[in-house]
């Protein structure tokens, strides 16, 4: 995992195997899909490929301090729609107990239709 902090913005990325999930989120955001919409995308794939996972959100809003995390946060009980012009971390984690874990995330730009990759160098 990398950490980064560039003039007060304050996140963290990282690179593993649920790609298609992630990837799946991502091509499908778009301005007045709920939080809780996006979290149900990307948790039933993995849930049908993995019967064993659970989680409860899928990440959140970028920090304006030094977490690096922020509400809202994708997750089935936050109703709010997305916004064009919202920065997320958008992210697929997944933990085996006894095992590890292992997480793909990047940052996305909401625009007014679809979205922005903010991390497309890093690879996948």
């Amino acid at each position: 995992m990398v950490n980064g902090d560039t003039n007060f913005y304050t996140t963290d990325l990282s690179r593993s195997w649920i790609v298609k999930a992630q990837r799946l989120m991502i091509d499908l955001v778009k301005p007045v899909l709920g939080f809780n919409e996006l979290f149900s995308i990307g948790f039933n794939y993995v849930k049908e490929k993995y019967k064993f996972y659970e989680r409860g959100h899928l990440e959140h809003r970028i920090s304006m301090g030094p977490q690096t995390v922020e509400t809202p946060f994708i997750s089935l009980i936050e109703k709010r729609k997305l916004e064009a012009s919202m920065i997320l971390c958008i992210e697929t984690p997944c933990y085996i107990s006894g095992f590890g874990g292992f997480n793909i995330k990047d940052m996305i730009l909401v625009t007014e239709d679809g979205c922005e990759v903010l991390t497309p160098l890093t690879p996948h």
